[in-house]
């Protein structure tokens, strides 16, 4: 969720839930584009306010080129140590939904080594994680899509990756499985798996290898 409007109502339904997730791409200070005015800001102090309530808390941040900079990185990771926040998840840029035209800003495999490279040098209170699709670069895991997990959209169609969505946030082609409430899922997913594309885990993130795809159609 995003870090707006926290209120005293929003802190107790949130101690029924086993994990809060928040973004935080940069410090309040550092001025973010890709970022409406203050979102950062209402992150860190949501945070805050989670941690002095008891709510189990994690920050995510995408990685991509406002963000991969050693030094944010590392300001961002102090801060979160100084804070006590338990998790750090570290996510790969998806050119997918409204961010489908931003392909300049995505960093390359080599650098996204680099900087996972640099990230498990730093040791502090947080623990450090990264996204499935990073540690496929690695080779030590295989694409999830089906096998462990699914996208719901809120329209209730669902796909076999919740990241595999165009600029209308609909799904990929390809990658629609079905619609809820007029599908019952458990069939959904009984079919999903007989499915050729998907019966079995692959090297590559297939979202990732559907935009790759997309975009030598149209030269970019």
């Amino acid at each position: 969720m995003t870090g707006s409007k926290i209120t005293d109502a929003k802190l107790e339904f949130l101690k029924k839930v086993s994990v809060a997730e928040f973004t935080l791409d940069n410090l309040p200070e550092i001025e973010n584009p890709f970022r409406p005015r203050g979102y950062n800001l209402a992150s860190t102090v949501a945070m805050k306010k989670c941690v002095a309530v008891g709510i189990k808390t994690r920050t995510v941040t995408v990685l991509y080129s406002a963000t991969i900079a050693e030094k944010n990185l590392e300001s961002v990771y102090r801060w979160l140590c100084e804070n006590s926040i338990p998790e750090w998840e570290l996510l790969r840029f998806y050119p997918v939904g409204r961010a489908t035209k931003l392909t300049d800003i995505l960093p390359s495999n080599s650098e996204y080594l680099k900087t996972m490279k640099f990230l498990r040098g730093l040791h502090g209170f947080t623990k450090i994680f990264f996204q499935h699709s990073l540690r496929i670069l690695e080779g030590t895991v295989k694409c999830p899509a089906i096998v462990d997990s699914i996208g719901i959209l809120p329209d209730g169609q669902v796909t076999a990756c919740a990241w595999a969505i165009d600029e209308n946030c609909c799904p990929f082609k390809g990658f629609r499985l079905g619609k809820l409430p007029e599908d019952d899922l458990d069939e959904i997913l009984e079919r999903a798996v007989k499915i050729l594309d998907y019966s079995e885990r692959t090297k590559f993130c297939r979202t990732i290898a559907h935009t790759q795809k997309n975009n030598k159609r149209e030269g970019k």
